[in-house]
């Protein structure tokens, strides 16, 4: 591949591979394969991984940062885990969506408007605390009527 691509692999420098063990074995895979042609090639597992689990060390040292996080695992807990109160919350996404592209507030389009649901994040995977914070954003003001409804009805199923 480094020759069909016109790529030297003596001026490789890193290597990182993400739980895939074909890849970073230590006899037989892409890993060792590269390291016996290039000493230089340092193995470092999955920089981008790394760098996740940096930041939320980082973040758990801070209390705000941290009580926002466990704020928002929490509310994902109350309304995301049951399927009465997502069904409620799609209805009410449903609804401003369409009065939003009525009115011209949002714009319709490939990709857009697409029915989505919460994701618990995960303190090793990238992105992932990401991907929840704007799906909560999203759909934030549908979230926000499903605790008046569980503070006012007591829904709990």
């Amino acid at each position: 591949m480094f020759s069909k691509h016109g790529l030297s692999i003596s001026r490789l420098r890193s290597q990182g591979y993400d739980r895939a063990s074909n890849k970073r074995g230590e006899f037989n895979g892409l890993k060792a394969l590269i390291l016996n042609n290039n000493l230089s090639a340092y193995y470092v597992h999955c920089f981008a991984h790394k760098l996740q689990l940096t930041l939320v060390a980082v973040t758990k040292k801070h209390n705000e940062v941290e009580d926002v996080f466990n704020f928002i695992y929490s509310i994902i807990n109350v309304v995301g885990t049951s399927c009465k109160r997502m069904e409620v919350i799609r209805e009410k996404q449903y609804v401003r969506i369409i009065k939003g592209l009525e009115n011209g507030e949002i714009s319709s389009g490939r990709g857009l408007n697409q029915e989505t649901s919460f994701r618990k994040y995960g303190d090793t995977y990238w992105g992932t605390h990401y991907v929840t914070i704007i799906r909560l954003l999203v759909m934030f003001s549908s979230v926000l009527d499903v605790l008046e409804i569980i503070r006012e009805d007591g829904m709990y199923s």
